[in-house]
């Protein structure tokens, strides 16, 4: 019972909304209610644009195959490639990529926003721990 009071608390919690500045309840997102329709809004078109034009299942089953049915970062190999693989492209030119499993597709997004500093940053921090 304490769990489901306080995540409901939390969720409903006063933010401020990180476009218009506006301070309400919004529930999990950082935007006000007509911003957060906005950027779905541009999202899925955006979404929709890069299936129609870039990555067609034929594409992305060619590059799997090319890549022997396996990631093309860490080589991990799986029979469930719709399931267990991602297709990579660049977000800010369309250009594709690639085909990566789940983790290695979260990384390199990560990574991609972040910066190679933030990479940097990682390798000091393990190579202090060793």
């Amino acid at each position: 019972m304490a769990k489901t009071a306080l995540h409901k608390s939390l969720i409903n919690m006063s933010k401020t909304c990180n476009i218009c500045g506006v301070t309400g309840t919004y529930q999990k997102t950082r935007m006000c209610y007509e911003h957060f329709k906005e950027h779905q809004k541009n999202y899925m078109v955006y979404r929709r644009k890069l299936k129609k034009n870039l990555w067609t299942q034929t594409h992305f089953w060619e590059q799997w195959q090319a890549q022997g049915k396996k990631c093309a970062i860490c080589g991990t190999k799986t029979n469930n490639a719709d399931q267990d693989f991602s297709s990579d492209h660049n977000h800010i030119t369309g250009q594709l990529r690639g085909v990566l499993c789940q983790k290695c597709n979260t990384n390199v997004g990560i990574i991609e926003n972040k910066g190679m500093d933030y990479v940097l940053r990682i390798i000091d921090y393990l190579n202090a721990w060793m």
